[in-house]
């Protein structure tokens, strides 16, 4: 009885399954991965969403929209802070969350401004390049959480989906600007290494740092950021007397509109931020974590097919498949 009461308290620090000889922080990998799935899904929504907000008569310009979401979601954050004090008393990170501000304003914003140069559909597979950027940047700047090689692979499998995905929708264009297409696409890179940035160091960040708060000084940080974009549009347009891109009249007083902004802002905005950080903490590899966070444009697709009516090609169906596949291959342990 005395040996078996030892073996049980040696066996006890390895946290084994009972049905298997598997760790049970194994588990914790596809609560990650199910957390990632579910954060994919929001922002295929917002894709959608902002569609409907851009269909609307007299739309709000890029700063004024990610401006107004902002707010919204940092307003979205203050009942879960309130709830979140009086349980915990851990301080925010500011200089942590003004990081996650920089990386995250970089990629909408570079996005935004490559978008006014490049087709949609090619500037959506430029941005999600960010999948095949993570693993270098992941190398680069922590060199000890170096992805595995099956990442590399899933990474690129991952590309060659989104390419199905995005040229499915490819339109020919008009312009001959070759020099604004080139200024275009070295942006939208830009945007993607921001957007690989911001997941390389959440991953890190996640760890020691609770969701809440976090989040939400990060998008004080971002909401003040978005601010400073329109306004500084607002004195550009007024010293070059380029005509105002919102008509202030009009989309402040659209009900619809502002129904569209808050679910932008409380789905994809204060839940996705709080799911994503929860998901890479318990995932830990950033790699992997882009990869599952690739399926958005999969959930764009079906949802546009499904609420907007929107025929899927079959590249676009063979696209889906490879980003999927791509997903549960770099899920092999």
């Amino acid at each position: 009885m005395q040996q078996q009461e030892e073996c049980k308290d040696e066996e006890t620090p390895l946290l084994l399954s009972p049905t298997t000889s598997t760790p049970i922080q194994h588990h914790h990998s596809w609560d990650g991965r199910g957390w990632l799935l579910g954060v994919a899904f929001l922002y295929g929504t917002l894709n959608v969403t902002l569609r409907s907000i851009y269909a609307q008569p007299h739309p709000p310009s890029a700063a004024a929209l990610s401006t107004s979401r902002g707010w919204l979601a940092v307003l979205c954050f203050l009942p879960l802070l309130w709830r979140r004090q009086k349980t915990h008393t851990t301080a925010p990170q500011h200089r942590q969350a003004l990081e996650l501000a920089v990386w995250n304003f970089g990629a909408q914003g570079l996005a935004n401004i490559g978008l006014l140069t490049v087709p949609s559909a090619r500037a959506a597979f430029l941005t999600q390049t960010s999948v095949v950027w993570t693993p270098f940047l992941s190398c680069l700047v922590h060199p000890d959480h170096r992805p595995q090689r099956h990442h590399w692979w899933a990474s690129l499998v991952c590309l060659c989906g989104l390419g199905l995905l995005s040229l499915s929708h490819e339109t020919p264009t008009t312009s001959h600007n070759h020099n604004s297409h080139a200024y275009g696409h070295v942006l939208l890179l830009l945007a993607a290494g921001c957007w690989s940035m911001y997941i390389v160091r959440l991953s890190i960040l996640s760890v020691g740092h609770e969701e809440v708060s976090l989040q939400a000084c990060k998008n004080v940080y971002l909401a003040t950021l978005y601010s400073l974009w329109w306004l500084l549009q607002s004195v550009w347009e007024k010293t070059t007397a380029t005509p105002p891109s919102d008509v202030t009249s009009s989309w402040y007083s659209h009900p619809i509109l502002w129904c569209l902004l808050l679910y932008s802002a409380l789905g994809p905005g204060t839940v996705a931020d709080i799911g994503q950080q929860h998901g890479q903490s318990l995932l830990k590899d950033a790699t992997e974590s882009n990869v599952w966070l690739s399926l958005e444009p999969v959930f764009t697709a079906m949802l546009g097919y499904f609420l907007l009516k929107e025929p899927l090609s079959w590249a676009e169906v063979g696209g889906g498949a490879l980003v999927v596949s791509a997903a549960l291959w770099s899920s092999v342990v």
